[in-house]
């Protein structure tokens, strides 16, 4: 965990990093993880970085 992502009163922030990863599928670990997350009802909020390439 990187601490400067994390906000200061926050103490519980999680990464799902897919490195290695084509970001074209959904067929990935980290990804798999955080809507099993998700679906549990164990992330309350969520930042997303848009990876996508464009040539």
């Amino acid at each position: 965990m990187l601490p400067s992502a994390c906000i200061p009163a926050e103490t519980n922030c999680v990464h799902y990093i897919d490195d290695g990863y084509s970001v074209g599928s959904f067929d990935r670990p980290g990804w798999k993880r955080l809507m099993d997350d998700i679906e549990a009802g164990t992330v309350q909020t969520g930042i997303a970085k848009d990876a996508s390439i464009k040539k």
